[in-house]
């Protein structure tokens, strides 16, 4: 549960975190981290502005659109190709 009693300052680096310990973020290839961590430390970003709870829906639209993106297709999405890498890496 996210605590939108924090200051806004935090909600960019707090939402950072929270994606890096997603489930989506697991299944995004290296390429497509690094566009997402292009987008996240730079300018862009920082021009999110508004409250703490504000600046997080705005960010989860983002990133959301980034999914998009990469194709995301819901729960399943990409899970053959992770059951592959964990056949490969045993």
């Amino acid at each position: 549960m996210t605590n939108y009693n924090r200051p806004k300052e935090a909600a960019l680096d707090d939402f950072r975190g929270f994606i890096m310990r997603s489930w989506t973020y697991e299944r995004l290839t290296d390429t497509e981290r690094e566009k997402l961590a292009e987008f996240f430390n730079g300018p862009r970003a920082y021009c999110v502005s508004d409250s703490y709870k504000n600046r997080w829906a705005i960010l989860l639209a983002i990133y959301g659109a980034f999914l998009d993106g990469c194709g995301y297709s819901g729960p399943n999405w990409r899970d053959d190709e992770m059951q592959t890498l964990k056949a490969a890496n045993f």
